[in-house]
Order: C-alpha cells, then sequence, then structure tokens
C-alpha cells in the first residue's frame, strides 16, 4: 500500500514471478493512522457537500469491526468518521 501515490499492489501467492496488480484509489489509509486521520480526510468533507445538497457515500472496508450508529462507552478518538459526523452534525 502507498499513502502517497495512492496505489495498493495484490500479489497472488499462487502465481511466483507474476508482477502484482495495481488498483489506484481516491484515498488509502493503513493501520498505522488514527481513525482522527481517517475521519478528517474522509466523512468530513463528505457531510460537508451533503449539507450543501449534494450526494454523497463513504464506504469502509477491511477494518473486521462495526460501529454502532452512537458508539456507546467509546471515547470520541475511538469512533469511526460517520458517528463523529452524526453528533457534530446534530449539536
Amino acid at each position: 500500500m502507498d499513502r502517497k501515490s495512492k496505489e495498493v499492489r495484490v500479489r497472488n501467492p499462487a502465481a511466483a514471478g507474476e508482477p502484482p496488480r495495481v488498483f489506484t484509489m481516491d484515498n488509502v489509509f493503513d493501520e498505522s493512522l488514527s481513525q482522527q486521520v481517517v475521519y478528517e480526510e474522509t466523512c468530513r468533507p463528505i457531510v460537508a457537500n451533503i449539507i450543501q445538497g449534494y450526494n454523497g457515500t463513504s464506504v469502509n472496508t477491511g477494518t473486521g469491526r462495526r460501529e454502532s450508529a452512537v458508539a456507546r462507552g467509546r471515547k470520541e478518538e475511538e469512533r469511526d468518521g460517520w458517528t463523529r459526523e452524526m453528533r457534530r452534525v446534530d449539536s
């Protein structure tokens, strides 16, 4: 995964010697980044556009966890982006 070039490279372990497949994304985030960084770079701009009347979508894959809409008992920095935005817009 290369955050700067926004690429994910995937190798087929059964096909030694084949070059990796390269997928270019709008953004890529690895496990070293905080929820705050992901939130600021993805959810906040989308919600700002929604409030202005545009459609918006965010897809979260690969985390292996689900987040409730209220995220009871979690510290703010541990909540996912949509939970943070719902709380911010609602306040």
